[in-house]
């Protein structure tokens, strides 16, 4: 848990003196995207205070196709439910995701693997997700 946190903190660092703000998601496919309305500003209110960080702590709503998502460097997507991109979503978050953007999805207890093989179908449209994950080993911090 508090490895996924302090990756959040990192990716987030760039942007947490310019007054940023956090944008949500507004999807399509029957999860309940505006779930959790206090997660966003509990969470900056939490790096503002440990961090000395400038966040906004008013989320700002953005949906898959809009060109407002650039706008912002983290994206936030919530709910329970069905995620579903049509073509031209899927490209626009692609895109977004090739530019540096950031998306962390909070699976509102689905299920950790089950979501992120969902979501990543969902974005790249491919059956099949590879996955790679480095694993830090303790032999080759000892040598």
């Amino acid at each position: 848990m508090k490895k996924k946190w302090l990756l959040i903190l990192i990716t987030l660092f760039y942007s947490l003196f310019a007054g940023e703000q956090i944008a949500r998601l507004h999807y399509n496919g029957g999860g309940d995207w505006y779930n959790d309305p206090d997660a966003i500003p509990n969470f900056c209110n939490f790096l503002n205070n440990n961090l000395s960080a400038n966040l906004l702590l008013q989320e700002a709503v953005v949906t898959p196709s809009s060109s407002d998502i650039f706008q912002y460097p983290f994206i936030f997507v919530t709910g329970h439910g069905d995620i579903k991109f049509n073509e031209k979503e899927r490209k626009n978050i692609l895109d977004y995701l090739s530019r540096g953007g950031f998306i962390y999805v909070d699976d509102d207890g689905l299920g950790y693997k089950e979501t992120d093989k969902t979501i990543a179908y969902t974005v790249t449209g491919k059956k099949k997700v590879t996955y790679k994950r480095r694993i830090m080993s303790n032999k080759a911090n000892s040598k």
